[in-house]
């Protein structure tokens, strides 16, 4: 009963951070003008800016973390099933996670975003991975999913720092 709960709970939480995520999503639309198609013209390929060095080191260790946070979150999820309620923390930290770097990757391949509303979701990142880290943390000499998806979080976070300092 006790796992169902703390399941329901974390269930809530994923919902909760990826209606967040969409929020921050349609804002960034809204405030660069991209749902009114504004500013096309020559849709040849060079017609977008370059991403940034930072930019594309972000999106290398978004989607890096992406991957491994995805096998980190089934092996919590199998642990889970087998009733090892030790796992709990862990897989709502990486759920949070996950929901948030997704976002961050997606944006991030646009080529095109709000650089000032990006930095906050960027930031929500960080924070993110940090829990994300320190819960893997705790695992991280048992389980070699939960080390790889904490060094992936490390990487993510130095990204994100670099990425808002340029």
């Amino acid at each position: 009963m006790n796992t169902r709960r703390s399941f329901l709970k974390q269930s809530h939480l994923f919902l909760m951070t990826s209606a967040v995520g969409s929020l921050a999503l349609a804002q960034l639309s809204k405030n660069t003008g991209t749902h009114s198609h504004a500013g096309h013209t020559g849709h040849g390929g060079n017609s977008h800016k370059e991403l940034s060095p930072q930019v594309l080191n972000l999106q290398k260790s978004a989607d890096h973390c992406l991957d491994v946070g995805k096998t980190c979150l089934a092996h919590c999820n199998v642990l889970m099933a087998g009733e090892d309620a030790s796992m709990a923390a862990c897989q709502m930290a990486v759920m949070n996670m996950l929901s948030v770097t997704q976002s961050v990757s997606e944006i991030s391949h646009y080529n095109s975003f709000d650089k000032g509303a990006f930095s906050h979701l960027v930031k929500a990142c960080i924070e993110m991975c940090k829990k994300c880290e320190s819960e893997c943390k705790k695992h991280a000499d048992k389980h070699d999913e939960c080390k790889a998806c904490m060094e992936a979080c490390q990487k993510c976070i130095k990204s994100c720092e670099v990425y808002l300092k340029s």
